[in-house]
Order: C-alpha cells, then structure tokens, then sequence
C-alpha cells in the first residue's frame, strides 16, 4: 500500500513540476506586469505543494524501507530457527552413530588386519623361497667343465640323430641334428643351436 501511494505522489509531483515549469515560462515572456506577478505567486504556491509532497514522499519511503527491514528480520529469524532446529536433529543423530562406534574397535580391527596381511605376507616370502645349492658355483666353471665332457666323449657313444650339425665353440667330432627354422625348442638345449 505504501509503495503504491509513494507513486501517486510521485505522479503529483510531476505535475506541479510541469505547472511550475508553465508559471516561470509566463514569467520570462510576459511583458505585462500583473500577469507577471500572478504567474510568480502560482509557482510559488506549487513549489510550497511540491516541497510538502516531497516530504510526504521521503517519510512513507521511510516507512517502507523500514517494513522490508523488519519483514527481511522476521524472515532470516524463521531461516535461522529452522537452521537450528535441523542443526539439534542433526547433532542428536550423530551422537547415537557414534554410540555404536568405538574407536577402540576400529583400532583392534584395523590392527588385526594389518597383522593378517603381515603374515599373509611372510607365508608368501616363504612360499616363493628358491632353494640354492650349497655351494657357489661359478657359470664359467660349469661350461668349462662342459666343454671337457664334450671333447672326452667318442664318436662311437654319439647316437647317429646327433651327428648331423655341429656345435659352435666344440670339438668338430661332435655333431647336433639339424633342427628345422620354427620348431620350438626347450630353454636349456635353445643354446646349443644358436
């Protein structure tokens, strides 16, 4: 209602601008004096309407700030209560959670767990343990000693399936099959045809 009544004051107020605006125009081009005179008293008369609409305009502006000040007050106050309201739900909900939670169990799980994967892993280091001969032995012994089993062997112990290729880096008497490109071979003899 307020903000209705500020605009037809304001209308008003435009108004008498205008009737004011007529009044100095008589003023200025007038030559006659008592019109002169007339149209002064008019504006003045309009200027003092003016000034009290003015005052009537700023006072119910006033009024209406102060309103939506308390409406916008009354409303954060209803925001607020209901904030807090769902704050105490909130609260009373997170404290029968935690009721049921003791952190004392969360540590014994979490270190039953850690235990049981510790021993899971001990039982798999034990598991993958490769088993090493009791002594050292060097590579470039073994092959030496290889090579002398090569040479110590006869012609006549080779099967005649083994004279067919040589072996490279051996004694001439000794003779591999010749294995045809793309025939898989087993890791360990792979190297004695390459």
């Amino acid at each position: 209602m307020i903000d209705g009544r500020v605009e037809n004051v304001e209308a008003k107020i435009k108004q008498i601008d205008a009737e004011i605006l007529k009044q100095r125009n008589i003023m200025t081009k007038s030559s006659n004096v008592s019109a002169r005179n007339q149209a002064k008293q008019r504006a003045m008369q309009a200027m003092k309407r003016k000034k009290m609409y003015e005052n009537q305009r700023d006072q119910m502006m006033n009024q209406s700030f102060n309103m939506e000040q308390a409406q916008f007050t009354s409303q954060t106050l209803q925001d607020t209560h209901l904030q807090v309201q769902a704050l105490r739900a909130a609260n009373v909900t997170m404290k029968s959670q935690f009721q049921e939670i003791s952190l004392d169990d969360i540590e014994d799980i979490q270190d039953d767990l850690q235990e049981m994967l510790d021993e899971a892993n001990e039982i798999q280091e034990i598991m993958s343990r490769s088993y090493e001969m009791p002594y050292d032995v060097d590579e470039a012994d073994l092959e030496q000693e290889l090579m002398g089993l090569e040479l110590d062997v006869g012609e006549e112990e080779i099967p005649s399936y083994l004279r067919t290729a040589e072996v490279p880096n051996s004694s001439p008497d000794l003779a591999l099959p010749n294995v045809p490109s793309g025939v898989p071979l087993h890791p360990q003899t792979a190297n004695l045809y390459q």
